[in-house]
């Protein structure tokens, strides 16, 4: 038995499995090659009496990420529980910055990703802590904190040269606009290479004010972005200029001289590439011709509220946009809510879409008819009635409770009385007389917090006669900017609407359904809407 790295116990008849890892980036020097990390990689494996299940190397791949190929096969590797070990030659080989530091990185991907899958890391140029001892695991997070204060440190300096580049006008860093260059000062000026393109877009878009049309242009003359590199290639490629880089072009407003950073702007030390009043014009033309590219989201009346009858499942907005750009409206159950079994069990969905103006009209239209209907007020009259019976019975019931309550209280005090006299009291009556004033004490704020609901709700006592009255009144001109407090008031009276092929059933709230007031509507019949009540 012997303990390895981060103190894991292995058995030396059961011999790990390793994978080698061995990366080079090109700021590596000669001295650092794929083929001295693989063979010494080897020979620390043989040493160890480790099986090698793999050698994966990544090539040309910086470590300031742990998105490589080669690692990502590694990491395929561990999770399968294929591989016991990682060998490569240095921390640095798995994970580093800019200046060559371990970043915490390194350590949050052997602590918590490695360390859940039961994978270490060794190296063979390198002598890690043995973190199965005190003195090891806090040399070990010693370095974490080290790699961490690095990061802060690298990070503070990187914003102050970018303040002091920003202050005296040169330009902070990242990728260059279209048709720009630094100067000796690092400062933005033209580029006689790519400058016409900047100057060409700008003029073909205020002579034809179409996007499309300067995309075209653009092509049939070959211009292309600024070279880049994309990802997992090693040549540079310009792109076509496309309509989102048209009008990146027409809005970046680095041409003008301005740099966006820390929430103020800066100005560019070469002052305005570009005409002042070109980039005005251009801008002011592009923004008058902006639009919304789909219609204002509608709102629907009866979402939450409308229900398909035969197998109880909400119905939820949904819209069609035919070739004419025309939208129309519908509620449709929500059929993903059923699984597949309960899809077999249930009946078939009686309705697929159901209009939604059409249905709107109809609930708003039954509302009206509700507005003068004497059920209404009998119904609040009632509700009135025995609310104020139950509010004469609660307070009747507190007023007992306080009497009782005051008692305990006054036999409480004579019991503390007796004992600072120095007669102790039974201790089992006085651990009795305390629960009840305990529980007394709850019942009188179970009792008051009653008494304040049913008050309040007599305060309101006349809300479901105004709610239907202003949906009433409101149901003859619907504009957009009443349909959000249209809704609102429908959910404050309605409990439910149930649709079905034949109509609706409309549910007021607080009514019970065998008494409740419905109006029937068919909906898909061929002579159109027919409406009739029942009561």
């Amino acid at each position: 038995m012997r303990f390895a790295q981060h103190g894991t116990i292995h058995s030396m008849a059961d011999p790990r499995r390793a994978v080698i890892y061995a990366r080079i980036s090109q700021s590596d020097g000669r001295d650092v090659t794929i083929d001295d990390q693989i063979r010494t990689g080897q020979q620390y494996a043989r040493q160890q009496d480790w099986f090698i299940v793999d050698t994966i190397a990544d090539v040309d791949v910086s470590a300031a990420t742990f998105e490589r190929p080669g690692w990502n096969k590694i990491l395929k590797l561990a999770r399968s529980r294929r591989i016991d070990v990682i060998i490569a030659k240095h921390p640095d080989r798995v994970s580093r910055d800019i200046d060559g530091k371990v970043t915490p990185s390194y350590f949050q991907m052997r602590d918590q990703i490695l360390a859940d899958l039961g994978v270490t890391l060794e190296f063979t140029s390198y002598t890690a802590f043995d973190t199965g001892t005190a003195a090891g695991w806090m040399g070990d997070r010693i370095g974490m904190l080290f790699a961490q204060f690095h990061i802060e440190q690298s990070r503070e300096k990187a914003h102050l040269m970018r303040r002091q580049r920003l202050e005296r006008g040169a330009w902070p860093g990242g990728i260059l606009p279209l048709g720009t260059r630094l100067n000796e000062s690092s400062e933005l000026e033209r580029d006689p290479e790519d400058w016409h393109v900047i100057e060409f877009v700008f003029r073909r878009w205020l002579d034809t004010n179409s996007i499309a049309q300067v995309v075209r242009d653009c092509a049939e003359r070959g211009y292309r972005s600024r070279p880049r590199k994309k990802p997992g290639k090693t040549a540079m490629s310009r792109n076509r200029l496309d309509k989102t880089a048209v009008r990146r072009i027409l809005t970046n407003r680095h041409y003008l001289g301005e740099m966006q950073a820390y929430g103020r702007t800066w100005r560019c030390a070469g002052g305005s590439l570009i005409d002042t009043d070109i980039f005005e014009r251009a801008n002011a033309l592009l923004n008058g011709r902006r639009r919304s590219r789909s219609p204002e989201k509608r709102v629907y009346l009866l979402s939450g509220l409308v229900f398909e009858a035969a197998t109880g499942l909400p119905m939820t907005g949904y819209f069609v946009d035919s070739k004419k750009r025309k939208r129309t409206y519908y509620y449709k159950p929500l059929k993903r809510l059923l699984s597949p079994e309960q899809q077999k069990l249930l009946p078939g969905l009686q309705m697929k879409l159901v209009p939604a103006e059409k249905l709107e009209a109809e609930v708003l239209k039954a509302f009206c008819d509700l507005a003068d209907d004497p059920k209404i007020a009998r119904f609040e009259a009632e509700a009135i009635t025995e609310m104020e019976k139950a509010l004469r019975i609660l307070e009747s019931e507190l007023e007992r409770e306080n009497e009782y309550m005051q008692k305990c209280l006054q036999t409480y005090r004579m019991v503390l009385e007796l004992k600072s006299a120095g007669h102790i009291p039974p201790e089992p009556e006085t651990y009795e007389l305390e629960q009840d004033i305990l529980q007394r004490k709850n019942n009188l704020a179970e009792l008051n917090e009653a008494i304040s609901l049913i008050q309040a709700a007599l305060g309101q006592h006349d809300l479901l006669t105004r709610t239907i009255k202003q949906i009433s009144q409101l149901a003859g001109h619907i504009g957009d900017s009443e349909r959000h407090y249209l809704r609102s008031l429908l959910s404050l009276v309605t409990g439910r609407i149930a649709v079905s092929p034949e109509g609706f059933e409309l549910v007021l709230m607080g009514i019970q359904p065998e008494n409740a007031l419905t109006n029937v509507v068919s909906i898909l019949g061929e002579g159109g809407i027919r409406t009739h009540v029942t009561r």
